[in-house]
């Protein structure tokens, strides 16, 4: 059973505001939807998804294995006990360095990723930030090389190369981006 409860989801809205929603489709190969299964425990199936604003950019961040020119908003999961505000808090900080802000819950994206006869259903909240204070470098790097700020000029660029990327999970997160910048202009 998953631990995000309908009753945080509600908590959250009535707090941050009832987002938008989308329903998504992607196909990954073998081994990366493999990664997303090893990934559920404590029935896993949400991330938390920070735009985080510092002025008129927004922090991004690269894992290890992104090729160059590659990277995305901070996300990750919520912890068994805590609610999506208090995750995403904890996120953005431990792959930025930033305490944040949150701003509103603008989106959120049932997703299923597919692999042959294979799926897992999953869920992304989506939520803007604004930047209060840190030094911009990854307090996880075991997970994160990498913290970039950037112009909403580059994120279109920024998604062409994740399409490029051979992963079901890119891609997604390609597509997650380009919805979420069009909400925001």
């Amino acid at each position: 059973m998953a631990y995000i409860t309908r009753e945080i989801v509600e908590q959250t809205e009535q707090k941050f505001g009832i987002p938008q929603e989308r329903e998504t489709t992607f196909e990954m190969p073998d081994y990366e939807f493999s990664m997303v299964k090893a990934s559920q425990k404590h029935g896993r199936k949400h991330d938390v998804t920070i735009f985080i604003r510092k002025g008129d950019k927004f922090i991004f961040n690269a894992k290890h294995w992104y090729p160059k020119g590659m990277c995305r908003a901070p996300s990750g999961a919520a912890k068994p006990g805590e609610t999506l505000e208090e995750g995403a808090l904890r996120e953005a900080y431990e792959e930025t360095g930033c305490v944040i802000k949150l701003d509103s819950y603008i989106l959120r994206i049932n997703c299923r990723f597919t692999c042959g006869d294979e799926y897992i259903d999953w869920i992304s909240h989506i939520f803007t930030a604004d930047f209060i204070e840190g030094d911009l470098q990854p307090r996880d790097t075991r997970e994160i090389r990498e913290v970039f700020v950037v112009e909403p000029s580059q994120i279109p660029q920024i998604s062409k190369v994740m399409e490029t990327v051979d992963s079901g999970g890119i891609h997604y997160r390609a597509y997650l981006t380009d919805v979420v910048m069009k909400l925001i202009q």
